[in-house]
């Protein structure tokens, strides 16, 4: 596992790529609905609301999994903030996958997420 500052490089990264594809970023390492949803962002002029599951890697390595305990998690929070908006905006997971070497960017919608770009 990468130590924290790798994460948090990552992160600025995966926000900076967002920012420049005209993703509003609402928040950041958001910790309700019993889990932690690394970014959570709208695209302008869209209806929908979208989390963002970080993950970092190396050059030449594996692509970082999501696991299933964790893609729980997370649909459970899509479900409570699809509540919280009175299922007015769909909210939409995406893996981010960031190499912080190259600060190559691959965002891959998860229900499709097969570990490759």
């Amino acid at each position: 596992m990468p130590a924290r500052g790798y994460i948090n490089e990552a992160e600025d990264i995966a926000v900076r790529f967002l920012r420049a594809s005209e993703i509003t970023v609402l928040s950041r390492n958001d910790r309700r609905f019993g889990a932690e949803m690394d970014i959570v962002g709208r695209p302008k002029g869209e209806g929908e609301l979208c989390i963002f599951e970080v993950k970092q890697w190396q050059k030449n390595a594996a692509f970082p999994a999501v696991s299933a305990a964790q893609r729980k998690r997370l649909a459970a929070a899509i479900g409570s903030l699809e509540g919280e908006a009175g299922s007015r905006l769909p909210v939409v997971l995406y893996a981010l996958l960031v190499n912080t070497t190259r600060q190559a960017i691959c965002l891959v919608p998860l229900a499709d997420y097969s570990g490759t770009c």
